[in-house]
Formats: C-alpha cells, sequence, structure tokens
C-alpha cells in the first residue's frame, strides 16, 4: 500500500485538506502587493527620489511601490515598519489591495505588533470594496475564528464571493466547504465545479485538487487515467503533492504501466519540497517493497525523515521498522545515515512555500460532522 496525501471528503478537517492545496489559505495578501510590481524606477537614486516625493504627495500607486521596496529591500534597505508605514498610508487613502496588504502585516506582527482584531478589521473595509483577495483573507479569519468570532456560513459566503471572481485560491478552498458541508450545503458536484474553475487558470492546487476527486471519486466516477491527467498536470508545475500522488500511479500501475523508478523520481521531486508522505513512500520502495532493489541505508534515512516529518503523513514509519533497518546495518552506515538526514533536514523545509510566508497563519480546523457545526 502506498502512502498518498488522500483527503478523503477532502478530508477530515481543512487542515488536512489545505495540505492537499498548498499555500491556499496563506497566500492572497503576497499576490495583492505583487499586483503593482517595481520597475526600474529604484535602481538610481534620482528616480528614486522622484518616488519618494510622489509617494509623499500622496499617489497611492508610488506609495504602495515604495512600501513593496522597503518590504523586500529593492533599492532601499530592508525596512519592516518604513514598509508598514506606506502600506497604511495608502490604505488610509482607500487602496483595497494596501488595506489588504496591512491586514496581513497584522497577521504576521511584520512592521506592526501582531493584532488579529486590527487584521480582521482592515481585510473587511478591502472585502467591502469587492477586492477578491481581501474576502479571502477574511474568509479564513471567519472560519479560524481568529480575530473575530468564528462564523463558518459568513467565511463560506465571502469565500463565494472571491470565487465568483475568479480568484482561484478561493475557488479551490470553497471546494473544500462544499465536500464538507461547512457553511454551505454539501454539494461534491459544486465542489468539481469549483476546482474546475480553478483548474482553467492552470492553478496547480486546483489540478491537483481534480486529479485527488478522479482518484477517490468524490463527486466524480473514479478515473485513474483521469486523476494521472490532472495530477501530471499539477505535478509539472511543481506541487509536491501532485508529484506524490503521480509517483503513487507510476508503483501501482494505474492508469500507466507500472514503472518504480518512474516512481521514485516523482517521489523524490516531491521530496525536495520536504513533502513527508514523499519521504515514507520512498523509505518503503528502498526496503525492497513492490520487489524494488533494496538499500536498507537509503530506507533508514528516508525512514527517520518522514519520522520527524510535520506533514500529516498518512502512514509514518513504524518504531518496529526503523528497528529492523537499524539491525540490518553497521554502526558506519547508521551514523551516516542519520547524518544525512539530519543535513537534509536542515536545507528542506518540510513546506517550503508556508515557511517562506513565516508564522503566521495556522491552518483552520473545521469539524468533522457534515452539519459543519463545532
Amino acid at each position: 500500500m502506498r502512502h498518498p496525501i488522500i483527503v478523503k471528503a477532502l478530508l477530515l478537517t481543512v487542515s488536512r485538506s489545505i495540505a492537499a492545496t498548498t499555500l491556499l489559505l496563506l497566500a492572497p495578501a503576497l499576490i495583492a502587493a505583487q499586483e503593482l510590481p517595481l520597475s526600474a524606477s529604484l535602481h538610481t537614486d534620482l528616480q528614486t527620489e522622484r518616488m519618494f516625493s510622489r509617494a509623499e504627495a500622496g499617489y497611492v500607486d508610488d506609495q504602495i511601490k515604495l512600501a513593496r521596496a522597503f518590504q523586500l529591500g529593492t533599492g532601499v534597505v530592508r525596512d519592516p515598519a518604513e514598509a508598514a508605514r506606506w502600506f497604511l498610508k495608502a490604505a488610509n487613502f482607500g487602496s483595497p489591495m494596501a488595506q489588504t496588504e496591512v491586514g496581513y502585516l497584522y497577521m504576521r506582527g511584520e512592521g506592526l505588533s501582531r493584532d488579529e482584531q486590527q487584521a480582521f478589521k482592515w481585510f473587511q473595509r478591502a472585502a467591502a470594496a469587492d477586492y477578491a483577495p481581501a474576502q479571502y483573507d477574511l474568509a479564513y479569519l471567519l472560519l479560524s475564528g481568529e480575530g473575530t468570532g468564528r462564523d463558518f456560513q459568513a467565511g463560506a459566503t465571502w469565500l463565494t464571493q472571491a470565487a465568483h471572481q475568479g480568484f482561484a485560491p478561493a475557488q479551490v478552498n470553497l471546494a473544500v466547504l462544499y465536500t464538507r458541508g461547512i457553511g454551505v450545503e454539501r454539494n461534491e458536484a459544486e465542489a468539481v465545479r469549483w476546482c474546475q474553475e480553478a483548474a482553467k487558470q492552470r492553478f496547480a492546487a486546483g489540478e491537483f485538487s481534480l486529479g485527488l476527486m478522479y482518484e477517490s471519486g468524490i463527486g466524480v466516477v473514479k478515473d485513474a487515467s483521469q486523476a494521472l491527467r490532472w495530477y501530471r498536470k499539477a505535478a509539472e508545475q511543481g506541487d509536491s503533492r501532485a508529484e506524490n500522488n503521480l509517483g503513487g500511479l507510476y508503483e501501482e500501475g494505474a492508469a500507466v504501466p507500472q514503472d518504480l523508478e518512474e516512481a521514485v523520481k516523482w517521489y523524490k521531486l516531491a521530496a525536495e519540497q520536504g513533502n513527508g508522505n514523499s519521504y515514507m513512500n520512498l523509505a518503503r520502495l528502498y526496503a525492497g517493497a513492490r520487489g524494488y532493489k533494496p538499500d536498507y541505508s537509503l530506507a533508514y534515512f528516508w525512514s527517520l525523515l518522514a519520522q520527524r516529518s510535520p506533514w500529516p503523513v498518512f502512514t509514518g514509519p513504524s518504531q518496529r521498522l526503523i528497528e529492523l533497518l537499524r539491525s540490518s546495518l553497521s554502526t558506519e552506515q547508521l551514523t551516516s545515515a542519520e547524518a544525512q538526514a539530519e543535513d537534509w533536514a536542515d536545507k528542506h523545509s518540510p513546506n517550503a512555500a508556508l515557511d517562506n510566508l513565516g508564522e503566521t497563519w495556522s491552518l483552520v480546523v473545521l469539524p468533522t460532522s457534515s452539519s459543519g457545526q463545532p
């Protein structure tokens, strides 16, 4: 049995479900900040001075560009507090993009003291202006209960508004709610429809979720060939969950001829991104599963990583497996594998994408009842 990132009904909690869909409750504020790209105008002192002058004069676009420059350290010395100051200026001039970014800074405590209630206020202002990323962030707070009381129906309403504007992360997360009946009536067909809308935009999480639905029979008839198709599309964009599950199809010979080397290739690509499920899949194959040529040093190495992974690993390595592998290796081999595992763990975040956003957002844990009530 391989260890896919299976999300039964897109899983028991949104923390598992969102683990299936990458950054989804994390990214919109960063997306917002990047909508006004920095130009070459920060590359000379004179042009930087002009931008400062225009920002001071109240030109909102320049205030946002300047804030972004201070946030990233592009053309100026990186200064989170100064970035926050300029985002606040633009936000007070009524820019929904800046208001969303201010909310995000309050959530992260970056340049501003961490304050979820202030974040809620700023997201709410931008959401009322029909700004999709803010609607998405506001839904996150309502679903998680951060900065406000938990309100599943209101969270679903704001996700729906963002989804109808074509905001792909909202579309996939709305699909999660439909599969669980959280804040909306449970409707797996509607969940499939929203994932399809996200996939039309080549949004990897939507493509992955469609693959998952076809593999698991969620809202559609099980179809391994369709699962293969959508996993491949997402995997080719670097989605580690899709890479892992694509490897699983090659391992099982589902919709493709069985090819263990191809499976290992995809598992390793997922592992490079810190995907804990792929660690376990590699450990199992290197231990000799499915007749794969055993390499107990590598099996032990991947088992150690799977054992310590914070990912929602479908089935982690048992202590008995660890001990069996240890008994098959010399002291020198054990020492080498353990040192390599430590080195790997230092260099590979368990979820590099989330890590890049800091530790601001906790994934939403929703109830397991179909009613959507706590």
